[in-house]
């Protein structure tokens, strides 16, 4: 009798524990994803994904009793393997984000360009740069983080891009930033802590790139700010100063996660900010610059 019950209670522990880990796991983010973020709200979207795990799992069960395909003998339910996802049955087939729209914006025109050697300074490596490795060899990411794994066509050199020390002066064609910038000099990825750090890569940027080469940079935009320790907010003239070697050839902008508005005013979101002074992050100031 007691070694029942406490199987039992095993048993029941182990799905209380899943869902816990289903939670804080990353569950809550995506309970947290949608337009009502409110507790009621969360707390209803948990309820529905229990009914309806409970209700498939009962389902799935009855199902194994009928005559199915002999591969099914490995797949029947066993609470030691659950990995319950409580919050899919009502999502969208995917989201875009600022990220989605910005790195296809820069492969694009990357893609259309094929330089020899295209260069990038702290970029995503599992967005943007995946986007350069599926269509182009010859990729030189510089990072202040270290990169434990070594990948097909991409160079690696970790390093403090600030001045980027090592690159000859008008050598490089093609170089991308891609939401990095804006952190220099803060101390949020272990580099060293200088407020004009920022405004030093933006010069070197100038120094290292030959006449015709291109600058693809995408930065928060909105009414001019540090958030320490995340990262600066540009009004997207102060940019446009800082690189003053070169001519603006595209301003766009991404007012949400849904869409990007291409060949936009560069003033048309310099005050824009959310109720209570919080910069929308999704608003991001994305261009490319040319030399004469």
């Amino acid at each position: 009798m007691i070694k029942k019950l406490a199987v039992k209670i095993k048993k029941y522990l182990g799905i209380i524990v899943h869902i816990l880990m289903n939670i804080f796991g990353g569950g809550l983010t995506l309970f947290l994803s949608t337009k009502s973020t409110n507790s009621t709200s969360v707390l209803l979207r948990l309820f529905n994904g229990l009914k309806l795990l409970l209700s498939t799992k009962k389902q799935y069960n009855n199902c194994l009793n009928k005559n199915l395909s002999d591969f099914n003998k490995n797949f029947h339910i066993n609470n030691s393997y659950l990995h319950l996802c409580l919050s899919d049955f009502n999502d969208n087939a995917g989201v875009t984000s600022a990220y989605f729209w910005q790195d296809l914006w820069a492969a694009k025109h990357i893609f259309e360009d094929n330089p020899k050697v295209h260069f990038d300074i702290g970029s995503r490596l599992d967005g943007f740069i995946a986007h350069l490795l599926s269509f182009r060899k010859n990729i030189t990411l510089i990072d202040i983080r270290p990169l434990p794994v070594k990948i097909p066509n991409l160079e690696f050199i970790e390093a403090d891009a600030t001045n980027l020390d090592g690159i000859e002066d008008e050598s490089i064609e093609s170089l991308s930033a891609l939401c990095s910038l804006e952190h220099f000099g803060l101390g949020r990825y272990g580099d060293p802590v200088d407020p004009d750090a920022c405004f030093k890569a933006f010069n070197a940027i100038q120094k290292k790139m030959i006449v015709g080469g291109k600058v693809y940079i995408s930065v928060p935009i909105g009414y001019e700010h540090l958030e320490f320790n995340a990262h600066r907010v540009f009004y997207p003239e102060t940019l446009i100063n800082c690189f003053d070697e070169m001519k603006l050839i595209e301003f766009s902008c991404i007012p949400n996660d849904d869409k990007i508005e291409y060949n936009v005013d560069i003033h048309k979101y310099d005050n824009y900010v959310e109720r209570g002074g919080i910069l929308v992050y999704s608003y991001l100031k994305k261009w490319i610059v040319d030399l004469n």
